[in-house]
C-alpha cells in the first residue's frame, strides 16, 4: 500500500537505509481506499523525562505557551504518544504529535508539529500549542538504520515572520529513533540542551507502537 509522511518527503532516497521497523514507523500509516483516515499510538516507559530547572520553565511558559516545557524530572514515566498526519492549507504533508507524560504527582504534555523543509532533509517543527518556536532540523539514516535528528537553528514566530534567535538564546535538539531487536520494541532518546544552562529536556525509553483507523 503506499505510503507518504513527512519523514520520507524530507529523506528521499536515505530512507531505503533504514532499518524495516523503524522505517515502518516513520513511513505513517498505509493509504487504502476504504481508509478514512489513521493516527498513530505508542504507549512506554521512559527511563528518565523531564527538565531539571522546573522553576524555571513555569517562568517560561507564559512566553512559550502550554503543551511543551516540563516542569519536573523523573525515573520510569510511563507515557502515550499520539502521532496524527494531516495535511496543511498549503497541501503540504505534517504529522501532529501529541505526547503525555505520565509523572507521579500528575500528566503534563508536550505537542509537535513537523513538516517537511524547503530543501532535501529538513524538517520544520513547530513546538507547543502556540507553534511559537520552531527549529529547523536535519535527519538522516544513521549506519545502524536509526532515524538521527538534528536541529539547525531555533526561531520564534512574530505574526507571519519567523525570526532566527542566537545561538546563546536558541536550543540544539538530537533525536534518534532505533529498536531494540531483544525486547521487540521501539526506543527513543530525545536531548535538548541550551548553550548557556544545559541541558533543558529529555526524555529516553522504549515503546510499543500501532496504528488505528480514523482520527483521535
Amino acid at each position: 500500500m503506499p505510503r507518504n509522511s513527512v519523514f520520507l518527503e524530507a529523506l528521499g532516497p536515505d530512507a531505503a537505509r533504514l532499518r524495516p521497523e523503524v522505517y515502518e514507523y516513520v513511513a505513517g500509516p498505509a493509504a487504502t481506499p476504504q481508509s478514512t483516515g489513521a493516527h498513530g499510538v505508542g504507549e512506554g516507559v521512559f527511563e528518565i523525562a523531564g527538565a531539571r530547572f522546573g522553576r524555571l520553565m513555569t517562568l517560561l511558559r507564559p512566553f512559550v505557551g502550554r503543551d511543551l516545557l516540563m516542569t519536573r524530572i523523573d525515573r520510569n514515566v510511563p507515557f502515550t504518544i499520539v502521532n496524527t498526519p494531516a495535511v496543511g492549507a498549503d497541501g503540504r504533508m505534517r504529522l501532529e504529535a501529541l505526547r503525555t507524560f505520565h509523572f507521579s504527582d500528575g500528566p503534563q504534555q508536550f505537542r509537535d508539529v513537523l513538516e517537511a523543509g524547503d530543501s532535501p532533509g529538513t524538517l520544520i517543527n513547530y513546538l507547543g500549542a502556540s507553534r511559537r518556536l520552531c527549529l529547523v532540523l536535519t535527519c538522516v539514516a544513521s549506519p545502524q538504520g536509526n532515524l538521527v535528528i538534528s536541529s539547525r537553528s531555533t526561531h520564534v514566530r512574530v505574526g507571519g515572520t519567523r525570526m532566527r534567535l542566537p545561538r546563546l538564546l536558541g536550543v540544539s535538539a538530537h533525536v534518534e529513533d532505533g529498536y531494540d531487536s531483544k525486547r521487540h520494541r521501539r526506543t527513543i532518546d530525545v536531548v535538548i540542551k541550551n548553550p548557556i544552562v544545559g541541558v533543558v529536556m529529555q526524555y529516553r525509553g522504549w515503546f510499543q507502537y500501532r496504528y488505528v483507523d480514523g482520527r483521535p
